[in-house]
């Protein structure tokens, strides 16, 4: 498995960016207006008569995408969250280990031993 490499700030900059399509780009389209409207330099075209209908299915298709998008900035936001619980979580169960003086004689982590300042792993020298 590769190794997750995360830089600080990613996560919520990319659901910011996600999360403003909506606002910016697909909440402002008017397809069904669109449609209707060019229909004018098309009189008695049979395209005419379905030119709303299209413009309206548009409409709902770009609503629904920018609820998906607000959904996954959401998701995006609660994993940024998650994450940095975790490596907080994860650095203080660190400084606790390296502070621990069981762990110092080898006896804190099994498998784990401290001689010299330096770990040995597998408890004996390689």
């Amino acid at each position: 498995m590769s190794e997750i490499h995360i830089v600080e700030g990613d996560l919520e900059s990319f659901a910011k960016t996600v999360g403003g399509i909506p606002g910016e780009r697909l909440n402002s389209v008017d397809g069904e207006t669109i449609l209707r409207e060019a229909t004018v330099g098309m009189p008695g075209s049979e395209s005419k008569v379905h030119a709303g209908d299209y413009g309206a299915a548009l409409d709902r298709e770009c609503k629904k995408v920018a609820a998906t998008l607000t959904e996954m900035e959401s998701d995006v936001m609660t994993i940024a969250m998650t994450y940095h619980h975790a490596d907080e979580h994860t650095a203080a169960a660190w400084r606790r280990l390296s502070r621990d003086p069981a762990s110092e004689a080898g006896t804190g982590v099994p498998g784990v031993d401290r001689r010299g300042g330096r770990l040995v792993h597998g408890g004996g020298d390689r």
